[in-house]
């Protein structure tokens, strides 16, 4: 009985983090206790202790006589995390390529495979993300880096890849057709997979660099 409104506070937590960061809630956007309980069907506590929760993790704020909100985006915040990622993404490859096995070369084939065989946006007007594909994308990124050994550095890498998914879909309308996302994974992967490590992280560098040049623009 104990343990049940932590599992629901869990729960509310997930799914209200999994819609901001897919945009489904604004930022900006007032988060009304009352409203997501009745959505949800779960109690106040639970959805108050997934909120508390959520402002732990940067993406909810608490606003004085204001109550609970999706916290705002900005250039600079954009800025300093493409920095952090980029940093931590490329200790996270070097480490990846020099300890992976052959069963890493699988995993990051098999990741490949899968997301170039999955289109990346809607036929909507203006295109949106396709899940299917967000979801494959996110995939390939943790297989690159999962050849290593060192659980700090991946939590800290899936922490600001989900952060920066926020942003990435802001680029969505934006990307002109001349930018091959497709390619830029392939070449990645492939140079990852003959141990060329500096220019696997100085192209996964370029990579995470276009789309922050992208949303700032």
């Amino acid at each position: 009985m104990v343990a049940e409104p932590a599992n629901k506070a869990s729960l509310v937590r997930d799914r209200l983090r999994g819609d901001i960061l897919r945009g489904r809630l604004m930022p900006g956007q007032k988060l009304n206790i009352s409203e997501l309980c009745s959505r949800l069907q779960v109690s106040l506590p639970a959805v108050r202790e997934a909120l508390s929760a959520l402002q732990g993790e940067g993406l909810v704020d608490l606003k004085a006589k204001k109550g609970f909100e999706v916290c705002q985006l900005s250039v600079q915040d954009f800025a300093d995390l493409t920095q952090a990622r980029i940093e931590i993404e490329s200790v996270c490859l070097r480490l990846s390529i020099a300890a992976g096995d052959a069963a890493w070369e699988k995993r990051v084939e098999d990741a490949l495979r899968d997301l170039l065989a999955v289109r990346r946006y809607t036929d909507e007007t203006p295109p949106q993300m396709n899940e299917s594909w967000s979801d494959l994308h996110a995939r390939f990124h943790e297989e690159l880096a999962s050849g290593m050994n060192n659980p700090w550095l991946a939590d800290i890498r899936r922490t600001l890849f989900a952060q920066s998914e926020r942003f990435r879909r802001l680029s969505v309308p934006m990307e002109h057709s001349s930018r091959d996302v497709d390619d830029e994974h392939r070449t990645i992967a492939e140079v990852a997979l003959v141990r060329d490590t500096e220019t696997a992280v100085c192209l996964l560098r370029r990579h995470l660099q276009a789309t922050f040049s992208i949303v700032a623009r």
